[in-house]
């Protein structure tokens, strides 16, 4: 790999992480506002465990079940990544009874999932507890 090569793919994995990352916290800020009883399980999660530390440990975080469901359910609802990039089958393959062949493209994206009631009930409320 050459030196542009490397320059090129360290600004784009960068930007990405920045990009994901700020999209997140934009979108928790957000429901926040949106949901104030949500806002206020979670305020009660953080003094639970950050409220007498300098520093925390990520073993802390850890313990914020809470706080983990509400992030998921926020990114359920608002991915700044909503499915993958296209992939190339390398040899047929059954999907249930869909057949991929050798060489066809394929896409998947996760709100056809996410937002299906078939997999998720009440797909359109925002609901950390399912989490």
């Amino acid at each position: 790999m050459n030196e542009e090569t490397i320059v090129d793919n360290f600004i784009t994995f960068f930007g990405a992480g920045m990009d994901t990352t700020a999209h997140l916290a934009n979108i928790l800020i957000y429901l926040f506002t949106q949901y104030p009883d949500y806002f206020e399980k979670v305020k009660a999660e953080l003094k639970t465990h950050y409220y007498d530390k300098a520093e925390p440990e990520v073993e802390d975080l850890k313990k914020m079940d809470f706080f983990d469901c509400f992030i998921k359910e926020a990114l359920r609802h608002y991915t700044p990544v909503p499915g993958t990039g296209m992939r190339i089958a390398t040899e047929d393959h059954m999907l249930g009874d869909i057949k991929i062949k050798k060489g066809h493209g394929v896409l998947i994206n996760a709100f056809f999932n996410w937002f299906n009631p078939k997999y998720i009930d009440e797909p359109e409320k925002f609901y950390p507890e399912r989490w």
